[in-house]
């Protein structure tokens, strides 16, 4: 623990967040099981003739050519990477939030790949969301480093 036994409210904030993206990836790979047991190219036909779809479509980089080609086989290895990858945000969480170090290591090391895709994105077209995930990311990064270096220190002092 460090200083007095209470954990630093940055450490909750950041724990709390881990907890929606996983909730966000839950949902992601819900709906992306859904997708693979329907007809896509039936699916595909009625999400493009809709406005609000094209936009978040467009926004996400998706092109139309890359969603006909785009198979339930495709839509079910995604939903399962997208499994793996809210248990591994609820693993982050709950670990951060009893003050783990292992937690804290695992969440640089996630967060540093999210900074190596943000980055690529934003080399292929400036996204004012990317950047902002970016940016978050970064900062994420800084404050555990910060508090997994104190730890070190706090150990070596006794």
């Amino acid at each position: 623990m460090i200083d007095n036994g209470a954990m630093p409210n940055g450490l909750k904030l950041i724990a709390v967040f881990k907890t929606i993206r996983g909730i966000g990836a839950l949902a992601l790979a819900a709906c992306l099981f859904w997708l693979s047991q329907q007809d896509l190219s039936l699916a595909g036909e009625g999400l493009l003739n809709k406005p609000y779809i094209n936009r978040i479509i467009g926004m996400a980089g998706i092109t139309p050519a890359w969603l006909s080609s785009f198979s339930e086989f495709n839509a079910l290895g995604l939903s399962v990477l997208a499994l793996l990858v809210s248990i591994v945000r609820f693993s982050e969480a709950v670990g951060i939030w009893f003050d783990q170090s292992w937690a804290e290591w695992l969440a640089v090391f996630t967060g540093l790949i999210a900074v190596t895709f943000f980055s690529w994105s934003l080399m292929s077209g400036f996204n004012w969301i990317t950047f902002i995930s970016l940016c978050v990311s970064i900062l994420v990064i800084m404050y555990l480093l910060r508090i997994l270096l104190i730890k070190r220190s706090h150990r070596s002092l006794r």
